[in-house]
């Protein structure tokens, strides 16, 4: 019982020493009819949070939309620095 107990409270202590600061690099490409291509990088610091929860919210998105006679599309690809 006392090597369950211990073997539970290093499972745990591991799992608390795995959240920390993580920065999610992304690029967002943003092409229109017409027009040149805007490209903005920028980064984003994900503050004491674990691998999963930084790698689920920094994902690459890819969006479009039409007006009129023009589109507008959006690439955002993010990832895990």
């Amino acid at each position: 019982m006392k090597k369950l107990s211990l073997l539970a409270i290093l499972f745990s202590l591991s799992l608390v020493a795995c959240k920390k600061d993580r920065l999610c690099s992304c690029k967002t490409v943003i092409k229109s009819t017409g027009s040149p291509d805007l490209v903005i990088d920028n980064k984003v610091t994900l503050v004491n949070s674990s691998y999963r929860t930084a790698f689920n919210a920094c994902v690459h998105t890819t969006q479009s939309q039409t007006t009129g006679t023009i589109t507008t599309s959006t690439d955002v690809n993010c990832s895990l620095e």
